[in-house]
């Protein structure tokens, strides 16, 4: 994820702020992340550019590579801007566990389940 053959998307709001930490890979991953937190946000706020009511969809970010990273946990208030915070910290290292990664992923679901949030016949 070190490589410099991906960076951070040009030209956005937040460019600049990751491109300073991560202008690799790791960057470009943030970058995507920051474009979708921003789409949802604006979904959920209705396209007014207002604080948006509380979402029903919940944020987990978990980086991994022989450890794991928990940045963030069943999130359904922070702004895109401080989920960004919250990943700009970390960067790339070295190796990755997949399957640490996927069972603690899994644990994450199983202990924030809400049926709430249940697609009908699934």
């Amino acid at each position: 994820m070190g490589k410099t053959d991906r960076q951070p998307l040009p030209g956005t709001p937040v460019t600049r702020q990751i491109a300073e930490r991560h202008n690799n890979r790791v960057g470009a991953v943030y970058s995507a992340l920051y474009s979708f937190w921003t789409s949802r946000w604006s979904v959920v706020a209705g396209g007014q550019g207002q604080q948006p009511r509380e979402r029903r969809d919940a944020y987990s970010v978990l980086l991994f590579d022989g450890d794991i990273v928990n940045c963030v946990s069943n999130d359904f208030r922070s702004s895109p801007n401080q989920l960004l915070s919250m990943v700009l910290p970390h960067g790339a290292r070295r190796g990755t566990d997949y399957n640490l990664a996927i069972r603690t992923a899994q644990t994450i679901m199983q202990q924030n389940w809400s049926t709430e949030r249940q697609v009908d016949g699934v």
